[in-house]
């Protein structure tokens, strides 16, 4: 397992990125009662010329994504706050994988890729953990092309896809091995997808028909509540959930194929985050623990860009948040989006073009308050 250490150029770059404004504040606040924000990019595996950030851990110690390059070539990484990004490595034979979410500890990562074993040649899931390796994740039945998507916090818990009869919804544990999730819409048009798990496993998100259904929440025993659409929307789903299974956050399709990010409790129903501050269009990708504090991508005339939302600001850019909160500028990056965040939502994940014109991961992290 090979470990990307930045020169000291590198290094440098990433010191210049986050700018301090201790002269003129931020948002009105006091420049003495400003707590800085850190800023890292996360760099990329030798080899490879970009890099995302897909997951982070609950406790923020760790994150995980892929590594890729113009060719299409694709390693699955995670990166640590102590030791910095290393390679996660190739299911049994295989030349490509990627990272979809991790651990609450940060020790084990879910991984697909291709594999190629005895000659036989496919694709496959797996749970890495450095102790273990790779631990094959069956697929539903005879289906050969599936992709996991969520991961409890102890990491028992697999949930994501399958093609079988229709995208189909999928939850595994050693213990039950890989079962299927309802599928949801009519006739031969029936149709399921997890996308992510809450951390204590009792609760999948995904969506059933996007359509016709939805956004969809399953039980640890299969049931199933259909969380629905925002009034008049033409589509959504549901990407993430709180610890506890209570809040679900995600993204619903107007009719204009406007996104707009929406949060869900039982009282409430699926509400909208709204939008404003120059942010026209919204995508939730991820929630805090206890579900107050939301975040993912924007739309604003100058492009995408990563968002965040609690009840007392509303939808915010996360540049815009930086600033007003914590007098911190990340200098010559665009953050295209947030794609995790850690329990406590100080620690947060995402995209971004970096000052070389190229996809980086990053990692912020907010201090205490």
């Amino acid at each position: 397992m090979g470990r990307f250490v930045p020169d000291a150029t590198q290094l440098a770059c990433t010191a210049c990125a986050v700018m301090l404004l201790s002269a003129c504040g931020g948002g009105g606040n006091r420049p003495e009662d400003l707590k800085p924000a850190t800023f890292v990019g996360i760099g990329t595996l030798p080899g490879y010329t970009d890099s995302g950030v897909t997951a982070v851990s609950a406790n923020g110690g760790a994150a995980v994504g892929t590594a890729s390059n113009a060719a299409g070539d694709r390693q699955a990484l995670r990166w640590q706050a102590a030791s910095g990004v290393s390679a996660i490595g190739f299911l049994p034979g295989g030349t490509s994988s990627t990272a979809a979410a991790v651990s609450a500890n940060g020790d084990r990562v879910l991984v697909s890729g291709n594999v190629n074993i005895g000659g036989v040649r496919g694709s496959a899931m797996s749970v890495w953990s450095l102790a273990e390796g790779f631990r094959i994740v069956d697929p539903l039945w005879s289906s050969t092309l599936c992709s996991a998507s969520g991961l409890s916090g102890d990491g028992s818990v697999v949930v994501g896809v399958c093609l079988l009869f229709g995208n189909t919804a999928f939850r595994w544990t050693s213990a039950s091995g890989t079962v299927a999730l309802r599928q949801f819409g009519g006739g031969s048009n029936m149709q399921s997808a997890a996308l992510g798990i809450s951390r204590n496993g009792g609760t999948v998100v995904g969506v059933g028909h996007p359509m016709l259904t939805g956004a969809v929440a399953w039980a640890a025993d299969g049931s199933a509540t259909v969380l629905g659409k925002l009034p008049n929307h033409a589509e959504s789903r549901a990407e993430a959930v709180s610890d506890d299974g209570q809040v679900v956050v995600g993204t619903s399709v107007d009719d204009g194929n406007v996104p707009h990010a929406f949060r869900w409790t039982a009282s409430t129903g699926i509400t909208s985050l709204g939008e404003g501050n120059g942010v026209t269009g919204s995508r939730a990708r991820a929630v805090s623990g206890n579900g107050t504090l939301v975040a993912g991508c924007g739309a604003t005339a100058a492009g995408d860009v990563a968002v965040l939302w609690d009840a007392g600001h509303g939808m915010r850019t996360l540049a815009d948040a930086l600033l007003s909160d914590h007098g911190t500028v990340v200098a010559n990056w665009t953050l295209k989006c947030i794609n995790a965040m850690s329990a406590d939502g100080r620690v947060l994940a995402g995209d971004g073009i970096n000052p070389q014109g190229r996809m980086e991961g990053w990692i912020v992290q907010l201090p205490a308050p």
